[in-house]
């Protein structure tokens, strides 16, 4: 009996689904949220019938069972009800256990980097699709590399031009200038992103300078986290 209504409960949402297929929306919801909440109702109703064909003639127990399950799926669609919040604040929990990990803030492309121990903010990204992690340098004009990130990212090395003067905390030297087709920082994506390579062992770790930073609409720093907005 309750899997027939089941069934037909399943028969009467495929039509309204098929019905309103234009639309997108059924009562008010997106197709793929309505679908998704009739999965999980006929779901728990299965598991239902089960407890309680398994407590059949004994009424104080199954009614307790029966709470329990009622319970249980009203915190399941509480969850699925605030899934984009609680997906935001997962994500968020992640960035400040992981120093480095760039996480969206859900505030229109917006992602947070937490501080490393070291008082550096090392950010997890990715140059021409590759992980690489860079140092953030607001005093850096340019994307650095080191020689060994260079050759990481698909760049060949020994055809480069080490012709553009530069300065570093052990004077001056040369790099080489190259284009990154792109490089992503969490959710940020810029394409053809001007970056110089440093010489072998001159630079130790790669260096995000202005020449993506200055793309950015904004960045910030708050306390111990990095706030890059697009």
């Amino acid at each position: 009996m309750v899997f027939g209504l089941i069934l037909l409960g399943l028969g009467v949402a495929l039509g309204l689904l098929m019905l309103n297929n234009d639309a997108g929306r059924v009562f008010g919801l997106e197709s793929g949220d309505f679908s998704r909440l009739v999965i999980l109702s006929a779901f728990a109703l299965v598991i239902g019938a089960g407890v309680l064909r398994r407590f059949e003639g004994r009424f104080s127990e199954a009614l307790r069972a029966g709470v329990l399950w009622l319970a249980i799926v009203a915190v399941l669609m509480t969850g699925y009800s605030y899934r984009t919040e609680l997906e935001i604040a997962g994500r968020r929990m992640a960035g400040s256990l992981i120093p480095g990990l760039a996480v969206s803030t859900g505030e229109g492309g917006s992602v947070m980097v937490a501080k490393s121990r070291d008082g550096h903010f090392r950010v997890r990204a990715e140059a021409n699709g590759q992980p690489i992690r860079l140092v953030v340098d607001t005093g850096a004009s340019s994307v650095v590399l080191s020689d060994r990130d260079a050759r990481d990212v698909g760049i060949d090395t020994s055809t480069l031009s080490y012709d553009v003067n530069v300065s570093t905390a052990n004077g001056g030297t040369t790099a080489a200038p190259v284009v990154l087709e792109s490089l992503s920082i969490g959710d940020i994506t810029e394409l053809r992103v001007h970056a110089l390579v440093a010489r072998p062992g001159q630079l130790e770790m790669s260096l995000l300078g202005n020449s993506f930073l200055d793309r950015l609409h904004s960045f910030t720093i708050q306390g111990d986290r990095l706030i890059l907005r697009r």
